[in-house]
């Protein structure tokens, strides 16, 4: 009975591990922000409903053109800025 309940704690700890692993702690226009499944600016574009929306990016002060997006990787602790574009007069 032991050895079952080492290995179910055992399970639980990996489990906990790849869960903190999965999860982005950043900041998005200065407010702190949990993400499970965001890795880069792409994704947190469409995360947010920005991804058909004209948006200026930038990351820890430097931008990230949009050609860069997709490959562009956040990480915990990165400011993220973003700038709705939006057209008149």
């Amino acid at each position: 009975m032991k050895a079952h309940g080492a290995s179910l704690a055992a399970e639980l700890a990996l489990l906990l591990n790849l869960m903190e692993q999965l999860q982005l702690q950043i900041q998005v226009n200065g407010e702190a922000r949990e993400y499970i499944g965001v890795h880069t600016v792409a994704q947190l574009l469409a995360h947010l409903g920005h991804d058909a929306v004209p948006c200026a990016v930038e990351v820890n002060q430097q931008l990230v053109p949009k050609a860069k997006h997709s490959q562009h990787q956040l990480h915990g602790g990165d400011r993220v800025e973003l700038v709705t574009l939006v057209g008149g007069g």
